[in-house]
């Protein structure tokens, strides 16, 4: 599991400077008995600092299975050029192995983890791509959070894949975990380290669960969209050699075996005493259960007038505004598809009722991205009536659904139901 809080120096060179200075100030007041004994005090001190600086080393790798649920994540950095906005992937690493859901991990429910095997490969910019894939034309640029990523499933099973597969032409995934707003820094700033074929095309792919706007204006981030739209955002990057170097010091550090292990058993203690009641169970008629997430459920459930009403709604209005405009400025084309989360497509099954009996309603998420799309000319696709349809029919024929069971994200099923989408409706469009 990945637990990451404010780290910084205090790990092991806080310690260690203590320690340097306590013996020093033995040396000068404490007289000749203490001066004799400060070599073996500072030899103990080193051996300590040394050993505690292996023993990290050695468990970064060795427990690196138990400490990020996500195998992708062991691969998290800070973008260096805007390290307090944006993070991506170390670049050019490849994993494979076995792994489980995020809502096992939230949750501790380990009895009712569905295991699968994944593989993850990262390129030259840190994003999850074949390496070399940024030297190739692309025709198609996937952007999005978890879902473009395609959190959870074997590199060859998410959309960037499936897409490549049956077009014929390079797809490149600059998709990452986080908010609509810092998905459009990231186009921003890499869209020109991108070779693309003509006529390339942008699929921006939005999460109904959270990529909806924040209750409170961000002045920061305001500004930071701004400067993107006046066209001065490079004045906003990070160049400093020093302060990069910091950042990659403080990444180091926030990495710490021992920092992830007390809160490894901080949260343990928690879900022992309080568990964790965002976490829904059903099951399905052959027994099977399947998990669902209560943040997510609400999101859904949110209305179209409560979106609007939210604290950063203009903030957030003006990042798809502009993505518009930077599109345009570049000669790509936008579009723009909304999903659903678990709940919508299937509430009958949280509801305990029978299947089919809960039809689809478009949630004030997609009404709300809908009606931005349609006023700035950007092509905007509901992605849901699709999937409620291919949902149904797969559950009938073959007793499967379009989510992991154990996680709030697609597994192959629904990222082929998603590629069936795109290709004859997306892009035929």
């Amino acid at each position: 599991m990945l637990f990451v809080g404010k780290i910084g120096f205090r790990s092991l060179v806080v310690p260690a400077a203590l320690g340097f200075f306590f013996s020093a100030a033995i040396a000068v007041f404490a007289g000749e008995f203490a001066r004799k004994w400060l070599p073996n005090l500072l030899l103990i001190l080193a051996s300590t600092t040394i050993f505690l600086v292996i023993g990290d080393l050695v468990l970064r790798y060795a427990l690196a299975d138990s400490f990020y649920y996500r195998p992708v994540e062991r691969f998290l950095a800070p973008n260096l050029e805007m390290p307090d906005r944006l993070i991506h992937y170390m670049k050019n690493k490849s994993w494979e192995g076995n792994t489980y859901g995020d809502m096992i991990a939230m949750s501790g429910k380990f009895e009712y983890q569905e295991m699968r095997h994944v593989k993850v490969e990262t390129d030259e910019l840190g994003f999850r791509n074949m390496p070399h894939q940024a030297d190739k034309p692309s025709k198609y640029i996937l952007l999005g959070d978890s879902f473009g990523l395609g959190v959870g499933s074997h590199q060859d099973s998410i959309l960037s894949s499936f897409l490549e597969a049956s077009s014929g032409e390079q797809v490149y995934n600059l998709s990452f975990p986080g908010y609509p707003y810092q998905g459009l820094l990231n186009l921003a700033i890499h869209l020109d380290r991108i070779e693309l074929t003509e006529d390339p095309v942008i699929i921006w792919l939005l999460f109904t669960g959270n990529d909806l706007p924040f209750p409170h204006r961000d002045p920061a981030r305001e500004k930071l969209v701004s400067a993107l739209t006046n066209g001065n955002l490079d004045q906003h990057l990070e160049k400093n050699v020093f302060n990069r170097t910091k950042v990659r010091i403080e990444a180091w550090f926030k990495r710490s075996a021992y920092r992830k292990i007390r809160a490894q058993l901080r949260f343990r203690k928690t879900l022992e005493t309080t568990g964790n009641p965002d976490i829904h169970v059903a099951n399905l008629p052959g027994g099977h259960p399947v998990l669902f997430h209560q943040t997510y459920i609400e999101s859904a459930l949110t209305s179209a007038d409560s979106i609007r009403s939210l604290g950063d709604y203009k903030s957030y209005e003006d990042v798809f505004i502009t993505a518009a405009k930077f599109c345009e400025s570049k000669g790509v084309e936008l579009k723009i598809i909304s999903l659903p989360v678990k709940f919508e497509i299937y509430r009958w099954l949280f509801e305990k009722r029978v299947p089919g009996s809960t039809p689809y309603q478009p949630s004030g998420f997609s009404k709300v991205v809908k009606d931005i799309c349609n006023e700035n000319n950007i092509p905007f696709y509901d992605f849901a009536p699709f999937l409620d349809a291919y949902s149904s029919d797969l559950l009938e024929n073959q007793n499967s659904i379009t989510w992991w069971r154990d996680d709030t994200h697609f597994n192959a099923h629904g990222y082929r139901a998603l590629h069936q989408f795109v290709r004859d409706s997306v892009l035929v469009d």
